[in-house]
């Protein structure tokens, strides 16, 4: 006579073993990670007294925070006098006037072929040919040249009459008017057009404005009136332990500007921080991963912009298996494989999950085809 209980497991439905084939599957997990952009460096641009002035107040503003600054461009207005962004080869120590060489005129001279000002030949010294450069160049941006100074205009005024009188002196004397045309030639060339050290500001390519000046504010001189940011842009990212097993070194992934996902550029994974604990900030815990866009794109993005960082690249297809296929034990993670015998155990490795499946980075002796207990 049967028990009670062994009625009951007779009558009891027999297990099912279900069962799901290895595939050659592209997991590709989405991660999704908010940052910020930083810049390496900031670059001030500091206020200086025009000649002729008393206090140094902003006049002309054509940049405002986020713009990218072009060569050749009206960085600020200050009494009434540019700062001229210039990206040139060899950045000057010295205001050049007529007469003046060196390397730092060479740079010069290049720089105003390169804006189209400039079509004599390099020289290497302040000739008629640079000063007329500079003069288009000041025109272009709608200012005169820098004047030249209350002491130099005297010099060639007190030369031009001294000129005058020796041509009208009588008898005359051809070798002191001779001498004396000379001064007056270089007093004149001295006068004339010349490049101002305060009025040219030297500034690496992809320079970007973060702190523009507000028009009519007066600043003190030898301040910052602005601030360039300089030195290619990365984004910081903080990434959870799941998260960092999809965002290796080297990850492609994509960086938008906070609602607007039309702006994604292309990114890397650069570097990877060390675990750092949630705070009472709200900061979760995890490591920052570094991203960094290429240089032809890192405009498009400016300092301290919040940005959203996602993976953007579908990983190669590869060894993989339902999720509720993968078992774990003290000796790791396996699974059970379709044997005549009855299951096997295969010992496996993960190195994605995404949409209920796991890429395996070590399949064991599985292959694409063969069958796998989900649940028995």
């Amino acid at each position: 006579m049967k028990s009670p209980a062994d009625a009951a497991a007779e009558r009891a439905p027999a297990a099912i073993t279900t069962y799901a084939q290895v595939e050659d599957r592209s997991v590709t997990p989405s991660v999704v990670l908010q940052g910020k952009v930083t810049a390496q460096s900031t670059l001030p641009v500091n206020a200086f007294l025009p000649q002729g002035t008393s206090r140094a107040v902003v006049t002309e503003t054509p940049l405002q925070n986020g713009a990218a600054v072009s060569d050749g461009s009206v960085l600020v207005g200050i009494s009434g006098r540019p700062v001229i962004a210039l990206m040139l080869q060899a950045p000057l120590y010295r205001s050049l006037h007529s007469g003046d060489e060196g390397d730092d005129v060479s740079s010069v001279q290049q720089k105003l072929k390169d804006l189209g000002f400039f079509r004599g030949r390099l020289t290497g010294r302040v000739d008629n040919e640079t000063q007329l450069a500079v003069a288009k160049m000041y025109d272009s941006l709608g200012y005169e040249p820098p004047a030249p100074s209350a002491d130099v205009e005297s010099a060639k005024n007190d030369a031009e009459n001294a000129l005058q009188e020796a041509q009208q002196a009588v008898p005359s004397d051809p070798a002191l008017i001779k001498s004396l045309t000379m001064q007056v030639q270089a007093a004149r060339a001295a006068a004339g057009t010349w490049i101002n050290l305060d009025e040219w500001f030297a500034v690496p390519q992809g320079a970007i404005v973060v702190s523009a000046p507000v028009k009519g504010s007066q600043i003190e001189v030898g301040q910052s009136v602005m601030n360039l940011s300089v030195g290619k842009r990365t984004v910081t990212a903080r990434a959870n332990l799941l998260q960092l097993e999809s965002l290796p070194l080297g990850t492609r992934v994509k960086v938008a500007l906070v609602g607007a996902p039309d702006s994604a550029l292309t990114g890397n994974v650069l570097s990877i921080g060390s675990f750092v604990e949630a705070d009472a900030n709200g900061s979760q815990a995890g490591k920052d991963v570094t991203i960094e866009v290429p240089a032809q794109d890192d405009d498009d993005i400016p300092a301290d912009a919040a940005v959203q960082v996602s993976t953007s690249t579908v990983a190669a297809p590869g060894p993989a298996v339902p999720l509720t296929a993968l078992r774990q034990d003290s000796k790791g993670t396996f699974v059970l494989a379709k044997a005549q015998a009855g299951p096997k155990r295969v010992d496996v490795s993960v190195s994605r999950q995404a949409d209920g499946w796991a890429a395996l980075a070590n399949a064991g002796s599985l292959r694409i085809g063969d069958s796998v207990v989900t649940s028995m």
